[in-house]
């Protein structure tokens, strides 16, 4: 078995709490495809390598909310 080697693209965007400022946007516009080459040697006697994918379509909207809301708290 491999080493647990991961690698994580972002695909997603990001703002200041204000929207004032976009942090980041790697999002794929429609109809469009994303390609992501990972290069990793298998071992001759390994049967395969497995790749999984995670989608969080409202990762964004989530995290702006919590980041909003903690900058709001009474204390």
């Amino acid at each position: 078995m491999l080493d647990r080697a991961f690698r994580q693209p972002i695909i997603g965007t990001d703002a200041s709490l204000d929207l004032s400022t976009e942090l980041y946007d790697s999002r794929i516009p429609p109809e469009a495809t994303l390609s992501v080459t990972f290069s990793r040697r298998i071992p001759d006697n390994a049967g395969g390598l497995v790749v999984s994918s995670y989608v969080e379509p409202d990762h964004f909207v989530l995290s702006f909310t919590i980041r909003a809301l903690e900058g709001h708290r009474t204390r």
